[in-house]
């Protein structure tokens, strides 16, 4: 095990974020995350695990070992080959999505100090959200080396309004499911 003390920049889902900043919070002392500079979240609607990988490859026809690139975009799931595009509308494999995804608020990884993902931002371009100041510091020096390329939110279509739509529907069908599940005696996050 290398015990050099290097700092480590995460990309996680929310709720990985989440978790990251709880563990700052909370000082729980794990060496390794006691290293993380940065937390980069992406957007999240809802995860799929790998047994739900496997079926949504079944319902395509496709073998998980011919999968070089996967996406959510527009409302469908995409699955890229080697030489070919699938994809199935989102609606008809939400079921196959975690069920902890349902009551969770948090589509733009609220926790992390850098966000990103494809709402808002026309094709081949992502969304940005500097959180924090050390988010800041990492973006910036990020133009400064030109390894980037940044616009204005305002300058883009669709632009915030849509992200701030699927970010408010998000939430409330959180609430939702939180409580039907309070009604129901089971098992829910406490936001």
């Amino acid at each position: 095990m290398n015990k050099e003390n290097k700092s480590l920049a995460i990309v996680g889902v929310p709720c990985m974020m989440q978790a990251l900043l709880k563990s700052e919070i909370f000082n729980i002392n794990i060496p390794s995350l006691n290293n993380v500079k940065y937390r980069i979240g992406i957007f999240c609607m809802e995860s799929f695990s790998y047994e739900s990988i496997l079926k949504i490859c079944e319902l395509l026809k496709v073998n998980i070992k011919d999968i070089r690139k996967m996406d959510i975009n527009k409302g469908k799931f995409f699955i890229y080959t080697a030489n070919d595009e699938f994809n199935i509308p989102i609606k008809e494999i939400s079921h196959l999505a975690r069920p902890d995804c349902e009551v969770c608020y948090d589509l733009t990884s609220e926790s992390a100090d850098i966000s990103i993902g494809s709402i808002g931002s026309p094709s081949g371009w992502n969304t940005v959200i500097i959180r924090t100041d050390k988010g800041k510091e990492l973006y910036d020096s990020l133009i400064a080396n030109s390894l980037i390329e940044s616009k204005p939110i305002e300058d883009v279509k669709p632009g915030l309004s849509l992200l701030q739509k699927v970010a408010g529907s998000k939430k409330n069908n959180c609430k939702k499911h939180v409580t039907s599940r309070l009604n129901e005696s089971l098992r829910t996050p406490n936001y």
